[in-house]
């Protein structure tokens, strides 16, 4: 993961600072970074916050999906579900936390959903359909 630093005047007035302790040799270093609510950042590729920002659930599922953004300042924009070869079998515009979407009409199977945040992230799930 790609870590750049900044001084305080381009940092967000949403920052907080956490103060970082190390022990080296037997003596103790301290400084203060400033650290960004996760809230505030832009998930852009970053797999692990993706996790954490969006929830898919149930999944293996059968009648529908919900579909859960977790984080208060992003919302669904555009919710697309995709066969494997990458064919568009239903999509659907909204903006909402949670999204349940009704899945009953699809065969059984893998599926691609990509979803389309407020801020501009596109996310690929994969989903699983068990009638």
């Amino acid at each position: 993961m790609n870590r750049s630093c900044i001084s305080n005047d381009e940092w967000p007035a949403a920052a907080h600072a956490k103060t970082l302790l190390y022990l080296i040799k037997g003596e103790t270093f301290g400084f203060t970074v400033p650290v960004m609510p996760r809230e505030a950042r832009n998930i852009g590729n970053d797999a692990d916050l993706i996790a954490e920002v969006v929830k898919l659930y149930p999944n293996p599922a059968n009648q529908s999906i919900n579909i859960e953004v977790l984080t208060s300042n992003l919302r669904l924009v555009k919710i697309e579900i995709l066969n494997l070869q990458g064919v568009s079998l239903k999509a659907i515009e909204t903006n909402t936390n949670i999204q349940n979407l009704d899945i009953s009409a699809f065969a059984n199977g893998t599926y691609i959903l990509r979803l389309e945040l407020s801020d501009g992230t596109k996310v690929n799930k994969s989903i699983q359909i068990q009638h």
